[in-house]
């Protein structure tokens, strides 16, 4: 097992991913993870694909480390189908939200919230692919694609 050699903040880079779905499970778990039997679909599909791209942003600095660049591009190209269905799940409960009498008023902060992090979340995947050949500008654009989540 060969290990690429990166700078220590990149070869920790899964650690670091690893504590925020660890800090985002716990902040969800009284009203999400503790009672999956009582959610409704929407609640499911958002938190099914949060979920996939939270391990993705786990797993990838991993296989880079690893020097397992094909699995690690396999699993890039797998994004492709991943983030418009992220971005449909937030959509999704923007729509709850908006149509639950019991967020009132808070329904259109919070979804104003939900708007702008999904453009930031979209805004700064395109530009991680876009410099997909500089390692440095796509990384860093892809770890903040948890900014919102």
């Amino acid at each position: 097992m060969e290990v690429r050699n990166t700078s220590s903040f990149y070869s920790k880079a899964y650690l670091y991913f690893l504590l925020a779905f660890a800090v985002t499970v716990a902040g969800f778990w009284p009203s999400y993870f503790s009672r999956l039997g009582e959610t409704g679909a929407a609640h499911h599909f958002h938190g099914i694909t949060a979920s996939l791209w939270m391990l993705i942003l786990i797993i990838q600095p991993l296989l880079y480390r690893l020097n397992k660049m094909e699995v690690h591009r396999m699993v890039g190209r797998s994004t492709f189908l991943l983030v418009p269905l992220v971005v449909i799940g937030g959509v999704m409960m923007m729509h709850m939200m908006l149509n639950n009498p019991a967020y009132g008023p808070l329904a259109y902060q919070l979804a104003f919230i939900d708007l702008f992090v999904l453009i930031q979340f979209v805004l700064f995947y395109v530009l991680a692919i876009k410099n997909v050949r500089d390692t440095q500008y796509h990384a860093r654009y892809m770890a903040c694609t948890i900014l919102g989540r």
